[in-house]
């Protein structure tokens, strides 16, 4: 009970730009990074990090690096979805990028969870928690790929050339999300830049 959510446009400090539990940016021309944290009863549960929900394309996957500069591990993750009607949200990992290797199954690729969610639409966050007793711990320093499959799933491909796999989309203190593949499982297309928000801890 009490759980609430500060947006903001710094990764810390500030004033938040609004509260609750979803915030209407302003028009948006270019890539843009918003931050949010979470609380419950005044006390902060967890970090995000988040990608901008905005897409003009789709498939079934997404692929993407994070990079850590502290200790993290993962609880959740938002996917970016056109289903508004139950679906099943598989995620996987493994311990070095996806950059040439965007296929599973394939050499190091690990299923972490499956999660049957309501899809909340297009463009829209479709909140996906870990179940208890699920998390993925990334050291500092490291580089793991992430693959997120589930029905309509939705992306954003921009400019040829302007946004390449293994460039940062976005960034805090903690982590790096990186651009990689969507499609599918079993073929994807490279420079395309994965909407999703993780939290962590």
């Amino acid at each position: 009970a009490g759980a609430f959510a500060n947006w903001y446009s710094a990764s810390s400090g500030g004033t938040p730009l609004a509260s609750g539990t979803s915030f209407t940016t302003p028009l948006i021309s270019t890539t843009t990074t918003y931050y949010v944290s979470a609380s419950s009863n005044g006390g902060t549960v967890g970090n995000t990090i988040v990608t901008p929900f905005v897409s003009n394309n789709g498939s079934s996957s997404v692929f993407f690096d994070v990079v850590t500069t502290n200790n993290i591990t993962l609880t959740g993750i938002d996917v970016n979805t056109s289903s508004v009607a139950a679906i099943v949200v598989d995620v996987y990992y493994k311990t070095s990028t996806c950059v040439g290797s965007a296929v599973i199954p394939g050499a190091g690729w690990t299923l972490l969870t499956s999660m049957n969610v309501t899809g909340a639409g297009q463009d829209n966050h479709t909140v996906c928690m870990f179940p208890s007793g699920v998390a993925l711990s990334i050291p500092s320093g490291s580089t793991y790929a992430l693959a997120v499959n589930t029905t309509n799933m939705r992306y954003f491909t921009g400019t040829a050339g302007s946004t390449l796999a293994g460039t940062t989309l976005t960034s805090n203190g903690d982590l790096a999300i990186k651009v990689g593949y969507g499609g599918t499982l079993t073929s994807s297309i490279i420079d395309r830049n994965a909407t999703i928000q993780l939290y962590y801890n």
